[in-house]
């Protein structure tokens, strides 16, 4: 039905018309349409940003209010195992008669006290603590805490009295057992002391638990606070916003659709009918070429397309070679016959000072360099510089090129993480400098190439070097920790992709230090080299035996069965050291070892904590006794 021009409903319509003519700006190019819709969704992204800032502020606020009052929770954790550990060192110390062992809780109790009275000091005033292990020194984390807020201070402030407390009595019990116990009366007063820490320490670890649950009920009303106003203010701006950012979008995408999406379906038409073959690319893109823009992008399309794809395979052939002179060899037949440069040197970088010319078309024909280059490579311009040496640019730039002179050159020098490893020299008649385009063209495109290669030769490089880098401890013979660690990810990460169990094995010589102090470092020397020999022995070639740091070894075992069988390869390992006579000029000895096992990732999905867990057992096996292999269990860590 003809609706009447003045009619309200024709009326409303112009005013549509008019105000999305307006918002597209329909009189402009499309460049500038393109300018002003990138102006515009500038806009929409500031105001979005605005909100997010908002909303970023506010989460900042309260997540650093809540990452303070949980890293004072996570301190307040830490000093209780560690007051933990101060009553375990006290029951150690009456319990045991060894002086060593003795001496040795001695020292993990007053190292914890100290590490207590550090975390209550930055409990209250502020400061930065660092969580470790009294028995292997390992760091488990550091944390830069702020001091509590007044309402909680007064936990500290009664754990520090506690703290007091129980470091008197812990000294008071050392004093008592310094002395020599000798009757019961003396024993009485030591369980006495024993009884005063462990009320003390159980009172402590209320005190934190009370700490704890005003921690978590102030992380709460945080929470609760940040998400109530989220949902409030940021939730109904982000919407707003969103939906008129979207509607203004589509109605500017309708009117820009036929100027600039038309053409490039017409494109995208001509794209797929030339991969499909179903045109004949030269006649398409001289008619194309008439158009304009859309033919120029066919032959950029097309040129893009060819260099791509040459580029890529050559990139996939080189990476499977094995060595970097195959690399070359495949990089001098691509400059010969793909990129027809017919007369070019590759000199490659050899040990110290060295070059030779490893790869030159035409064959028959001398270097074109003084041969000063092949025994000092540093005499050479490209490589001392490092820059591309061109005669277009200077004719004379490098004077030990001894070519004649209607002859041009262009070197191109090759470095992996900052060292030398070739110089790709390219020759060129001068009486071709009339064809410069072409010349340049061949340059340009035999640099992308060169670039190609680069990763494949650095990585083939590095994987010679890696070969070569000395891993191996000296004095043993046995692979170093620098070995360990520099593979541990392709150890882990082979075991978990095959899904099978890694064994650890953490080794220390019992008595060692005696050995050093009665027979003299040699002998001790001779000790360890007789020891790893052993160790060499025991396991599979595939195996590694690492020395891990004086007397400690550790030997990783790939794709081992669990369920006892670690533990009886262990055993096997521990009595063949123990039955190994070690003869030291006219003495012959026998020393025996004490086994930490672990198992990843069934201990551990992580290695380094595996090997925490190794060593754990460890010195669970020397704490009873030595020459034994323990296997790490669960409750071991709350020993440690």
């Amino acid at each position: 039905m003809d609706i009447k021009r003045n009619h309200p409903l024709n009326r409303l319509l112009r005013l549509i018309n008019l105000f999305v003519d307006i918002i597209v700006f329909r009189n402009l190019e499309v460049k500038w349409r393109l300018l002003l819709f990138y102006l515009g969704t500038l806009l929409w992204f500031f105001i979005l940003a605005a909100i997010g800032m908002f909303n970023l502020a506010s989460f900042n606020y309260n997540s650093s209010a809540i990452e303070k009052i949980s890293r004072q929770d996570k301190v307040s954790q830490i000093i209780t195992r560690k007051i933990r550990g101060v009553n375990i060192s006290a029951h150690d110390i009456a319990l045991f008669k060894d002086h060593y062992i003795v001496q040795q809780q001695i020292e993990k109790g007053r190292n914890r006290l100290e590490e207590v009275n550090e975390f209550l000091n930055a409990l209250s005033e502020g400061g930065y603590v660092r969580d470790s292990s009294n028995d292997v020194r390992f760091v488990f984390d550091q944390i830069n805490v702020t001091g509590v807020s007044e309402d909680r201070k007064s936990f500290i402030a009664e754990a520090k009295k506690k703290a007091k407390s129980i470091g008197e009595q812990f000294e008071n019990l050392i004093t008592l057992k310094s002395k020599a116990p000798k009757d019961e009366a003396d024993i009485d007063m030591i369980l006495k002391r024993i009884q005063d820490i462990d009320k003390e320490i159980t009172d402590m670890i209320v005190i934190f638990g009370e700490f704890s649950l005003v921690n978590s009920k102030q992380m709460q009303l945080k929470k609760d606070d940040f998400t109530f106003r989220i949902v409030k203010y940021s939730v109904t701006a982000m919407t707003v916003s969103l939906f008129m950012a979207c509607l203004l979008l589509s109605l500017y995408l309708l009117r820009l659709y036929r100027s600039i999406m038309e053409p490039i379906k017409m494109i995208i038409s001509y794209i797929r009918q030339i991969s499909a073959g179903g045109i004949t690319i030269a006649g398409e893109l001289l008619h194309v070429g008439e158009k304009g823009e859309i033919g120029e992008l066919f032959r950029q399309f097309k040129s893009f397309t060819e260099w791509f794809i040459n580029i890529n395979s050559f990139k996939q052939i080189i990476e499977e070679d094995t060595k970097v002179e195959d690399v070359f060899f495949r990089l001098a037949a691509v400059l010969e016959q793909k990129i027809s440069i017919n007369n070019f040197t590759i000199y490659t970088v050899r040990e110290k000072t060295l070059m030779s010319a490893t790869h030159r078309i035409p064959q028959d024909t001398p270097i074109l360099c003084n041969k000063e280059i092949l025994t000092n490579r540093q005499q050479c311009r490209a490589l001392q510089t490092g820059h591309h040496i061109s005669s277009a640019e200077y004719a004379d730039i490098c004077r030990l090129f001894l070519c004649p002179a209607e002859k041009g050159y262009y070197c191109v020098p090759l470095f992996i993480h900052g060292h030398s490893v070739a110089v790709v020299q390219l020759i060129f008649d001068k009486a071709d400098e009339n064809d410069m385009n072409s010349i340049t063209t061949k340059i340009s495109t035999a640099l992308h190439y060169i670039d190609a290669s680069l990763s494949a030769i650095g990585a083939k490089k590095l994987q010679n070097e890696l070969k070569e880098l000395s891993t191996t401890d000296a004095l043993t013979g046995l692979k170093n920790r620098r070995h360990l660690e520099q593979y541990v990810e392709i150890i882990v990460s082979g075991v978990l992709r095959r899904k099978t169990t890694l064994a650890i094995f953490m080794c220390d010589i019992d008595f060692f230090k005696s050995v050093n102090d009665t027979y003299g470092h040699d002998a001790g020397d001779t000790v360890l080299k007789t020891i790893a020999e052993v160790l060499r022995g025991s396991i599979r070639d595939s195996d590694i035996r690492v020395r891990y740091g004086g007397e400690e070894f550790i030997m990783i075992l790939p794709d081992v069965e669990n369920g006892g069988s670690i533990e009886k390869m262990a055993e096997g390992i521990r009595k063949k050291v123990e039955n190994t006579q070690i003869s030291i000029g006219s003495t012959t000895l026998k020393k025996t070892i004490s086994m930490g096992i672990s198992e990843f990732p069934t201990d551990s999905d992580n290695f380094f904590e595996a090997v925490k867990f190794a060593d754990t057992a460890l010195y669970q096996a020397k704490q009873t006794g030595r020459n034994k292999s323990v296997k790490y269990t669960a409750d071991m860590a709350k020993d440690a």
